[in-house]
Order: structure tokens, then C-alpha cells, then sequence
């Protein structure tokens, strides 16, 4: 991840067989939307393509949670939006899912493997946006909070910086309804995920985690600033 073209030789090579080798930038990417898990990546990837794909299917650089993928693509100039949630939301958020889809086996861990997945996770989220600290004129950066409000000012703004014309999504109760609808259940809302956030979230509050989780905060905001 420290050196973005060995990254995408790898990844490239990895998905070579996969229709996810469209997730990593090539030199024929219509558009870049990557950040850290939970940050709405799947909501902004599905409404930019609900109003965008008329005449054909883009192939939109995503998912790849990496910020090797936003590098190599902004030294190659291809539109690119970075998108960031405060962490003490996204983290949660991001632990929440992994349980509830089965990926961390929570009845099966300690509380000491537990601990060590929040403070892995907690120093990567810092480690995602540092990579990319210096390099924000390169890219549009969209907060989670506005693009599940208003995604439209956020292509507004890409399109502006890019000089491309890609088309507004308009931000209603109905279209959002509608890419929920069509999504999977990662996407959407949940009870069951809300839950378990609550059985977590001391593990992000505790003293062990404390400097990491004041590091990520000072990183989303700066990053902001």
C-alpha cells in the first residue's frame, strides 16, 4: 500500500479472473469512489450509477478500502471522489457488520482477540486518511453526513473540479428509499447491527484504545480541514 503501482500489479494480478479487477484504477476507470469501510461507499457507488448509466455500465473503481487504489488514480488524473465518516461512528459500524455478517466470530473470541481486532481496526482507519493527507488537491473529499443527505453536491462538485459532466443524483426520501431497495443488506439500516454496536462499544471507549481512537479523530478532522 506504501507504493501504489506494486499495489496495483498485485491486485490487478489477484483479480485477474474476477470482475473485481474493475474495482482497481486502470488507465480506461470512468471514476473513482473509495474510502475506509462504512463510510456510505456502496450508497454513493449505487446512486452515482442509478443517474449515470444510461448508455452504458461505467466502470467505477471501488471497495478496494485501500489508499494505494486513490493514489494511483490521482496520478493518473482520473476523477476521483474520497469518501470519510467520523470515526467513532464508522468503526462501530464497521465491527457491527463484520459480526453480523459472520466475518468476526464473536461468540468464539476472547475478550483479549476482541481488543486486538478494535485496535487494528482503529489504527487503520488513521493510517487510510495519513496516506492521503497531502495529496487532498487531488481529489473531492465527501463527508459521510453529506452524502446521505445531499450526494448531488457532491458530483456538483467532482464535476467542477474534473471538469466532467456527469449527472446529479437528486436526493429525495423516494430515491434513497429506492437505493436501499436495491441493495444488500450491508447497505440498509438494521436493528440487529444497531445492537450489537452497543455490545462493542466499550471495547472502543476503554483506556487501552484511548490513543488510538484520539489519533483517528484528529485525522477526520484534519482531513476535513
Amino acid at each position: 500500500e506504501r507504493m501504489p503501482t506494486a499495489y496495483w500489479s498485485l491486485m490487478r494480478w489477484r483479480f485477474r479472473h474476477s470482475s473485481w479487477k474493475n474495482r482497481v484504477a486502470s488507465g480506461d476507470t470512468d471514476l473513482v469512489i473509495e474510502g475506509f469501510q462504512r463510510c456510505a461507499n456502496s450508497f454513493a457507488v449505487q446512486a452515482f450509477r442509478s443517474v449515470n448509466e444510461t448508455q452504458r455500465k461505467l466502470k467505477i473503481a471501488t471497495h478496494m478500502h485501500s489508499p494505494a487504489n486513490v493514489k494511483y488514480a490521482t496520478s493518473r488524473g482520473i476523477p476521483t471522489m474520497v469518501l470519510i465518516r467520523n470515526p467513532d461512528d464508522c468503526i462501530m459500524s464497521w465491527l457491527a457488520l463484520a459480526v453480523q455478517l459472520g466475518k468476526i466470530p464473536k461468540d468464539s473470541l476472547g475478550r483479549e482477540d476482541q481488543m486486538r481486532r478494535m485496535l487494528y481496526w482503529t489504527q487503520r482507519y488513521s493510517m487510510f486518511y495519513q496516506r492521503l493527507m497531502y495529496a487532498r488537491s487531488s481529489f473531492v473529499i465527501a463527508d459521510f453526513k453529506q452524502v446521505v443527505s445531499d450526494f448531488g453536491v457532491c458530483i456538483d462538485r467532482l464535476n467542477a473540479k474534473f471538469g466532467t459532466e456527469f449527472q446529479r443524483f437528486q436526493h429525495t426520501e423516494a430515491t434513497e428509499a429506492e437505493i436501499f431497495q436495491k441493495s444488500k443488506v450491508h447497505l440498509s439500516p438494521s436493528v440487529d447491527r444497531e445492537g450489537i454496536k452497543e455490545e462493542v462499544r466499550d471495547l472502543y471507549d476503554s483506556k487501552q484504545n484511548a490513543a488510538n481512537r484520539q489519533h483517528a479523530v484528529s485525522t477526520y478532522e484534519m482531513f476535513l480541514s
